[in-house]
């Protein structure tokens, strides 16, 4: 916060139904110090929160009191100074245990998509198949989009597969039956052909779809990894005209690295931690 700027909102807020609502004058204020404290980085006397914000110094003194007995603000009554207090420092520390995996991986996987402009969708297994929970699109003319929602055959698609590998091959063994329903020529046919390509999977760290669940798009996929487990994995999805394979094995590294980089993540804001969840929010669009 600048010197002479105050942070207040406005006074009528207009919800998501259309109705308004009138916001807290004080509460607003109150932040306002918190905020004001926290940028300076140093403990303010009421002669300078008066200068930098303005008000009137009963009401100021009133909100400092206030935060003051509920430990959001600290006085040192020596030196006349007000920094920020226990009960502030408890809820800032709260914020990493409100933080799910799509909010610490959503930052990573856009900026993949910004680099290689592709179109990235993330999945996770349900029952030996894979469920599409979210997208980030690219801005090419001519992209495949899975809807949110979408289920396919995990063996079938790229994600899928990134997620089956993760498991053993008695645990994805009773998944299937020995023939396997084919979604084009490409196909993986057999339980064996697929336990086969797993191991390759796990030998690479990255998997590929070559239109073996949509005829003219292929795909090259990675596993999330956190806490021990993939819990959900994300592709690049790309029409075939512009994915060659030598195309698809030199993203790999793109994702392999994306992949690090959430795991990164996902140990700086929730350090042992089960991270689970993809909050799926508001939809994409």
């Amino acid at each position: 916060m600048r010197p002479g700027e105050v942070r207040e909102a406005p006074v009528v807020l207009t919800t998501r139904n259309g109705s308004q609502v009138r916001t807290s004058r004080s509460a607003e204020r109150a932040l306002n110090i918190l905020l004001a404290l926290a940028e300076a980085r140093t403990p303010m006397s009421f002669g300078e929160l008066h200068r930098l914000l303005g008000w009137p110094k009963g009401s100021l003194h009133a909100l400092l009191k206030t935060l003051e007995t509920q430990r959001f603000l600290a006085s040192d009554a020596e030196k006349g100074k007000y920094s920020i207090g226990l009960a502030a420092f408890e809820v800032g520390s709260a914020f990493p245990a409100h933080t799910d995996l799509r909010y610490l991986a959503t930052p990573v996987l856009e900026e993949l998509v910004r680099d290689v402009n592709e179109t990235c969708h993330v999945g996770v297994l349900d029952r030996g198949e894979v469920v599409y929970i979210d997208r980030i699109e690219s801005s090419q003319e001519v992209r495949f989009v899975a809807a949110v929602g979408r289920r396919l055959p995990a063996y079938a698609t790229g994600v899928g597969k990134a997620l089956l590998a993760n498991l053993t091959d008695d645990e994805v063994t009773p998944l299937y039956a020995a023939r396997l329903p084919s979604l084009t020529p490409t196909t993986l046919s057999t339980r064996d052909a697929l336990l086969k390509e797993l191991r390759r999977v796990r030998e690479t760290g990255y998997a590929l779809d070559d239109q073996e669940s949509t005829p003219g798009v292929r795909c090259v996929a990675v596993a999330l990894a956190f806490d021990s487990t993939r819990q959900a994995a994300f592709s690049l999805t790309i029409p075939i005209q512009r994915a060659p394979m030598r195309r698809l094995h030199e993203l790999a590294r793109r994702l392999i690295q994306a992949a690090d980089d959430i795991g990164k993540r996902v140990n700086r804001f929730r350090p042992g931690q089960d991270l689970g969840s993809w909050n799926l929010g508001l939809p994409r669009t």
